[in-house]
């Protein structure tokens, strides 16, 4: 089962935030990407009503 309505509270507030630092009261802009990782985690939910995943793990790769 899906919830948009759940799979979206987390990024309306993480959108809510301000950056710091170099970039200094600049929104907080999610990419496509990050968005759709928080919907899948936030958004499915199990029979209960409940989130299914209560964890995730998100290993990305730098070539720097």
């Amino acid at each position: 089962m899906y919830d948009e309505a759940k799979a979206n509270e987390p990024i309306n507030f993480i959108q809510l935030l301000h950056l710091t630092d170099d970039f200094y009261g600049q929104p907080f802009s999610l990419q496509p990407w990050e968005k759709e990782i928080i919907e899948n985690v936030y958004g499915t939910l199990n029979t209960k009503g409940y989130r299914q995943y209560s964890y995730a793990y998100l290993e990305i790769s730098f070539r720097g």
